[in-house]
């Protein structure tokens, strides 16, 4: 029988915010945890990552912190580290794993790692991309930061006259390390793995983006406007694809070493039957819309069901660390 773990109070934390490009899309997923948070009967605290968040935890004293930030320190694992230090349980992948995750090239070199298929790329930084524009191909490739999420920032550059613009949406990023990326052809796929403390990691669904003919690459307005993208239960994947794509996508996440729930996307060229791993969110969205509330919805999660999850295995990963560190 699997043992209910149970937070030292019912007190719970929810980081949110901070001064990421993502602030927006991170009150959004405080706000829906904040609410399932409620329906179980705990008690939520919204703390900024932009206001003294230590100490405002310390006086909180928290049974458990929620980590629903998205970008920037949240993220980079720099706030696991701090969590850590204080003693605080909280939900989601370790310091390591957040850090690998976060530079999409490094997560690619564990992905390789680990036998997955990976796009081919160029490192540059937003200052040196115009220069490197005039000596580079003009065939289609993804330009996007090498940190970050929510798609801010990418461009696919097919001509020479998309350089300017990519450069600038680098640059309203805030980005400083960029990746000139392969263009992948093809559907738009991404996998949610949630872990489970007693019997490890498992898919728990796919799903298709599906984007306007002419756009190519999801990008960030599409991503939280449900008028111009939609989600789709891919059902006409061969099965051959479809077993590939969820043994990657574990693949994916053990080489990370994540925790929690993450989401890996890919794309799949059909013409070819290539299946590439593109990067891993380790700590995706939650909002009403976002895709992983979609995958868990369909799989049947309400969002206290996934919430209550998430808990149960950071309150199991910090026992297992205790037990280990004893």
């Amino acid at each position: 029988m699997k043992r209910t773990l149970t937070p030292e109070n019912k007190h719970i934390a929810i980081l949110w915010g901070g001064d990421s490009g993502e602030r927006l899309v991170s009150a959004q997923t405080a706000d829906a945890i904040s609410d399932a948070l409620l329906d179980m009967a705990y008690t939520p605290h919204l703390i900024d990552l932009c206001n003294n968040w230590q100490a405002q935890i310390y006086n909180a004293k928290p049974g458990f912190v929620f980590i629903a930030a998205h970008g920037g320190i949240g993220e980079d694992g720099t706030v696991q580290h701090q969590l850590e230090l204080l003693g605080y349980p909280y939900n989601g992948s370790g310091v390591m794993a957040c850090s690998f995750a976060w530079d999409k090239g490094t997560a690619k070199e564990h992905f390789a790692a680990a036998g997955l298929d990976v796009a081919g790329e160029i490192r540059t930084t937003t200052d040196e991309l115009p220069m490197l524009a005039d000596e580079t191909p003009t065939s289609p490739m993804v330009v996007k930061p090498a940190q970050g999420g929510s798609t801010q920032g990418i461009t696919l550059v097919d001509n020479a006259n998309d350089w300017p613009k990519a450069h600038a949406r680098l640059m309203d990023a805030n980005a400083t390390d960029v990746l000139l990326e392969e263009y992948i052809p093809g559907r738009e796929l991404t996998v949610a793995v949630l872990e489970d403390p007693h019997t490890g990691p498992r898919v728990l669904g796919v799903m298709e983006i599906t984007l306007p003919a002419l756009q190519g690459i999801y990008t960030e307005q599409q991503k939280y406007d449900s008028e111009r993208h939609g989600h789709r239960v891919p059902t006409d994947l061969p099965e051959f694809v479809m077993k590939k794509l969820e043994r990657d996508a574990l693949a994916a996440h053990k080489a990370l070493g994540c925790r929690g729930l993450t989401r890996i996307d890919f794309r799949y060229d059909e013409a070819s039957s290539r299946l590439v791993a593109l990067e891993l969110n380790a700590l995706p969205g939650l909002t009403p819309s976002s895709l992983c509330t979609d995958i868990a919805a369909r799989q049947g999660y309400s969002m206290s069901d996934l919430i209550h999850a998430l808990i149960q295995d950071g309150l199991w990963q910090q026992q297992h660390h205790q037990r280990k560190t004893a």
